[in-house]
């Protein structure tokens, strides 16, 4: 019988595309998102207003200011689980080639 993952190849993609994911939910971080900018910087609408540009850029930085100390244990356990993730992902990818 045919391995699952040579029949359906979006399988294996899929799943490692999920596993990737997973990396972003970490513990203790609270029901809002942490953002590396301190908000959702998708919020605003594209504008060429230099005082609106410069008004976003001051509320970014007040919000970061109160979110980095967070924002950085956060990214140390996603970077730390991200290595992990990524050498089961290349240990896994190399048994498939045999």
């Amino acid at each position: 019988m045919e391995r699952m993952d040579r029949i359906y190849p979006l399988v294996w993609h899929d799943r490692k595309d999920a596993a990737r994911s997973l990396i972003q939910l970490q513990y203790n971080v609270g029901k809002e998102p942490l953002e590396q900018l301190g908000m959702d910087i998708t919020i605003f609408l594209p504008t060429n207003d230099l005082n609106a540009l410069r008004e976003r850029a001051r509320l970014m930085a007040k919000t970061q200011e109160r979110t980095a100390d967070r924002f950085g244990e956060f990214n140390n356990l996603v970077q730390e689980d991200e290595r992990f993730v990524e050498t089961k992902i290349a240990a896994a990818d190399a048994k498939r080639q045999v």
